[in-house]
């Protein structure tokens, strides 16, 4: 069995002090983990960044190459790492896991799962986010937050919150299904009405499912891409129409992430029947 896992991690250690030190092994470890999926063919890297004192690093692709090595030596103990030294590590990258991988140990779970025990002191000056998706799930996927950021502070997954307005920033992408109508019977239905909302929304959505026959129509809304609010407001339009022609057998279950947010922010749409909508958005500001 495989699962294939889009990850955003960040990590920020304002000061090395104290107990917190730990917390850059368990990065080193990490990426060296990173760096045995590379070697096994398993791992793609979209970029890595890490600012290290007065030093930045930069790395992407699948191939374990010195500019790599140099990130996890960056982080060794004798490195040169001083206490005070501050600490900003950014990573995006696809991985695929399979049952009884030998390094799952130091996998994308590694640092919220020890955050998630860790006392103060071993805390103290970190930050850390981690968006995680599996090919497996459901929705979007989840956005975990842990420390102390412009006043709040986070432990564990990031709630949804209730937001008036589409946001109009972001490069938003539902990593699956948002709208599926699989009617058991076309009797009835204004089919004619369908087909121009279903052409319409495949103008907001990449690699959709269309089967149209004169007994079968199934359609699947893969991927939305809203690059605007207008492209928000469209497909809220277009799917309570389709809602309302189908007399609720259509599923609308839109979850999208943004992928020039440096965390992963996840909007839901709840699309009702008359038009009405709400919206919430899971976020670190």
């Amino acid at each position: 069995m495989s699962v294939y896992y889009d990850v955003k991690e960040y990590l920020e250690i304002r000061e090395i002090a104290g107990g917190n030190d730990s917390m850059v092994d368990l990065a080193r470890k990490h990426l060296a983990w990173l760096g045995w999926k590379m070697l096994d063919d398993s791992a793609w890297v979209r970029k890595i960044f890490l600012s290290c004192g007065e030093k930045n690093y930069v790395f992407s692709g699948d191939t374990v190459r010195a500019d790599f090595h140099d990130i996890i030596r960056a982080l060794a103990d004798d490195s040169g790492l001083k206490a005070g030294t501050a600490i900003k590590l950014s990573m995006d990258y696809h991985y695929r896991w399979t049952g009884g991988d030998p390094q799952s140990a130091y996998d994308h779970l590694v640092i919220s799962g020890y955050l998630e025990q860790a006392n103060e002191e071993e805390t103290k000056n970190i930050f850390y986010t981690m968006y995680n998706n599996a090919d497996c799930g459901d929705g979007a996927g989840i956005l975990s937050a842990y420390g102390e950021r412009n006043g709040r502070v986070y432990k564990g997954v990031v709630q949804d919150e209730p937001i008036s307005d589409f946001p109009d920033s972001g490069h938003w992408y539902a990593p699956r299904e948002v709208v599926i109508y699989q009617p058991e019977t076309l009797e009835g239905v204004d089919m004619v009405a369908v087909r121009d909302i279903v052409k319409q929304l495949e103008t907001l959505s990449e690699d959709d499912n269309l089967t149209d026959t004169e007994t079968e129509f199934s359609y699947c809304m893969n991927h939305f891409q809203a690059r605007s609010v207008e492209d928000f407001q469209k497909f809220v339009c277009l799917a309570s129409k389709l809602i309302e022609l189908t007399d609720g057998e259509c599923c609308v279950i839109p979850e999208l992430v943004d992928w020039n947010d440096p965390y992963g922010r996840i909007l839901k749409i709840n699309v009702k029947q008359n038009g009405e909508y709400a919206i919430t958005i899971a976020s670190v500001e």
